[in-house]
């Protein structure tokens, strides 16, 4: 499958909130699920991503998400500077802090069904999907668990 084709279906599965899990093998995949999701959230969404480092570019478009509120965990805090770059609006939806004791896997979530889930950070592997309500709760319940590890950085 293309990038294209790839990223067709992620959108796809986004807008019809498709319940099928979706393989994410490389850094392509990644940024276009992560992009999808962040995209796709919804007003009454909120969005919880747990990142080693947030790179900017692949998160730069949370200044453009409908989320409500943002509520991010990252391992290293050393290259947030491009958050100060975001809107007023954003920049107030958003909860930086960083994690005491780094995890193995990475996530992203949103209330309204998406996630994007490492199992295997360094090849950039990861299972996603656009509709699944339980496993939200899990990752929204870790999250909260991690952040009692966490200090605030913005």
């Amino acid at each position: 499958m293309s990038l294209k084709e790839y990223e067709e279906a992620a959108i796809y599965r986004a807008v019809n909130k498709i319940d099928s899990r979706i393989k994410n093998g490389s850094i392509e995949h990644a940024n276009i699920l992560i992009k999808t999701m962040i995209n796709h959230a919804s007003v009454n969404d909120d969005l919880y991503i747990y990142s080693g480092s947030l790179p900017q570019e692949t998160f730069e478009m949370l200044d453009s998400t409908n989320a409500k509120k943002i509520q991010i965990l990252v391992d290293d805090d050393s290259n947030l500077s491009w958050i100060s770059n975001m809107s007023e609006a954003s920049k107030a939806k958003v909860t930086i802090s960083r994690i005491a004791n780094p995890r193995p896997n990475h996530f992203l979530c949103t209330t309204g069904g998406f996630f994007r889930f490492e199992t295997d950070a360094l090849n950039y592997e990861a299972e996603a999907n656009f509709n699944e309500p339980k496993t939200i709760d899990v990752l929204v319940e870790a999250f909260n668990r991690y952040s009692k590890d966490s200090t605030k950085v913005c």
